[in-house]
């Protein structure tokens, strides 16, 4: 009975080696060694549900396969081993579950401790760290541990002065400073962006930048030439952008407006230190950059569809750098579909981008064998595909802006100037509204004012604005169809000068009517009054001022959202410097065309 089974066990594995050329290599270094052979540290599975060897075909005639591990076509990724913590013995275990035996080695030891100062005892430590308990329980209690702080500036912990704020201890230091992670992605970063250069000596006009969610960045110059393109990074509180020359590394901040987030980024120079503060990074008399961009909040209307084109040709220009380096033609393809149906190369679909050059250079999804069987030897660290495009994304962690963003982003007009939401009930529960038209109240159930007196003491003309509202301000239209380029404004206490990127200058009265802001053009293009809705929020160096605009001689807009869309209405994000900076830490300056 033995001798049968081992027949039919022989004669199964003939006929796998039968359908795949590859699957008799027995060793990873031969496998990859060979043309169009791969080598995936599990049994792959082909389409029809057989299991199959680790060394498997992607040339003429390859059968689909789905490898579940590390597939490879270059240097073997080595046995991996785990401690285990009764013998304290290193254990083989599979690929994922470990690490190379010498790391493995150099901690596989009898548990260690340090002393929790809380509780005056001993935790057991991690591998490498503490003491045996005797030594521990002598000391504990005796001394406070000595704290470290992280050195923004050579990313190393050292030794912090008393009283310096972020102190804690050395492990904790170490686990965090100067640690990049290059997978993880903030969501609310990744999409399209449309902004403006802030700090002092700024390049006038209006910058682009596209974020991908594998990380990879350009900005746009105004000229529409490429400023700078690499690859995002994140380590603690910062955001750099790394390429092949070196890495600028930046404070970063995020607010929302009603239908944009507003991203402020500071970034130092190529190879330095990260800027100090944001007012250090204004400066004219250093190499550093401070931008203020705008991307759109999913849901409230607003279409920044122009950057499509910059997306598709950023997107190729990075798959054309990716294949010039490696000749690998799978890389071209940008979907599953398009990667395993190819009908020239012998394409597969890592859940991951893969990485080539012995892990230096990093690739797109699709790689594999070319169709006269040259390669450039690659690792996929996720699930590899020549069948389906229906495996599970190995990259689910969720990671939100807000869990680092760093600017207070709840500061509006409306808190201070521009409702009253202290109005009493009314008995009949009447709303009423205010026309800024006419300055008159009228009966209206979606109104913001509960009784007639409350918002007749309000819908009056006001020709106090704002001292927040006054000053130099630069800003993007973004309702849809929106004029490209820089706007520029001028508030005073009782009139408003703006230039449209096309060079048309709106002069005119401003004054308050209840909420509404009302503009009086004297003079431009724009004829008859319009009333306008605005917000105010503050960022880590200048004020953002939403303001959407209604029809002339109409009423105001809706809302931001409907303001979007409505093609008689206009919509703009401006910024302005915060009341307060000195003009060596924020100057925007008058435009020529409005102080002549």
């Amino acid at each position: 009975m033995m001798k049968f089974f081992v027949l039919i066990a022989s004669l199964l594995l003939l006929s796998v080696f039968a359908e795949d050329p590859c699957a008799h290599i027995p060793t990873c270094k031969e496998c990859v060694a060979e043309t169009f052979c791969g080598w995936c540290n599990n049994p792959i599975i082909y389409e029809d549900g057989k299991l199959g060897a680790n060394c498997a075909y992607q040339g003429d005639g390859a059968k689909p396969f789905v490898c579940s591990g590390i597939y490879q076509t270059e240097t073997c990724i080595p046995d991996e081993y785990k401690c285990n913590n009764e013998t304290f013995q290193c254990e083989k275990v599979g690929y994922g579950e470990g690490d190379d035996l010498d790391y493995c080695l150099s901690s596989c030891f009898p548990p260690t401790f340090v002393c929790n100062e809380d509780t005056e005892s001993c935790d057991e430590a991690k591998p490498g760290f503490g003491t045996s308990l005797e030594v521990c329980e002598a000391s504990c209690g005796v001394e406070p541990p000595e704290l470290f702080v992280c050195d923004k500036e050579t990313l190393q912990c050292r030794k912090a002065e008393e009283g310096e704020p972020e102190a804690t201890t050395q492990e904790v230091c170490e686990s965090v400073c100067g640690v990049v992670d290059n997978e993880t992605i903030p969501t609310g970063l990744i999409g399209k962006w449309r902004g403006l250069q802030i700090n002092i000596g700024y390049d006038e006009g209006e910058w682009s930048m596209i974020i991908e969610e594998d990380g990879n960045i350009v900005i746009l110059h105004p000229t529409g030439s490429v400023y700078e393109q690499g690859k995002l990074l994140t380590t603690q509180n910062e955001l750099w952008i790394e390429d092949e020359v070196g890495v600028r590394r930046g404070l970063w901040a995020l607010n929302q407006l009603p239908t944009v987030r507003v991203f402020t980024w500071a970034l130092g120079g190529k190879g330095l230190s990260i800027p100090t503060t944001y007012d250090v990074a204004m400066r004219e008399d250093n190499p550093d950059d401070v931008f203020t961009f705008l991307s759109c909040v999913e849901g409230q209307n607003c279409d920044f569809s122009t950057l499509s084109k910059m997306a598709k040709r950023f997107r190729h220009e990075n798959t054309m750098r990716i294949l010039k380096k490696t000749g690998d033609e799978c890389t071209v393809h940008p979907t599953c579909e398009e990667c395993i149906g190819d009908e020239n190369a012998k394409c597969g679909w890592c859940s991951v981008n893969v990485l080539y050059k012995n892990g230096t250079l990093e690739g797109t999804q699709c790689a594999g064998h070319n169709g006269d069987g040259t390669k450039d030897p690659f690792i996929c660290n996720g699930v590899y595909s020549t069948e389906t495009c229906t495996f599970p994304d190995t990259n689910t962690e969720d990671n939100t802006a807000d869990d680092t963003a760093t600017a207070d982003d709840t500061a509006t007009a409306d808190d201070t100037a521009t409702s009253d939401d202290t109005a009493t009930a009314n008995v009949d529960d009447k709303k009423y509204s205010c026309d800024p038209v006419n300055a008159t109240c009228s009966e209206d159930e979606s109104g913001n004012f509960n009784d007639m007196s409350t918002c007749e003491a309000q819908c009056r003309q006001s020709d106090v604005i704002p001292s927040f509202l006054m000053g130099n301000w630069r800003g993007l239209q973004i309702s849809n169809g929106y004029l490209i380029g820089e706007w520029k404004a001028v508030i005073t206490d009782t009139n408003v000068t703006i230039v449209r990127p096309d060079g048309d200058k709106i002069i005119g009265d401003i004054y308050l009517v209840g909420q509404y802001l009302t503009i009086v053009p004297k003079s431009g293009s724009i004829k008859g009054n319009i009333q306008t809705l605005w917000q105010v929020s503050y960022g880590p160096t200048t004020r953002m001022l939403a303001w959407a605009w209604g029809e002339p001689n109409g009423s105001a807009p809706e809302s931001y959202q409907s303001a979007m869309i409505d093609e008689n209405n206009a919509e703009f994000v401006f910024v302005s410097c915060l009341e307060g900076k000195t003009i060596e830490q924020c100057y925007f300056r008058g435009d020529k065309r409005i102080d002549g």
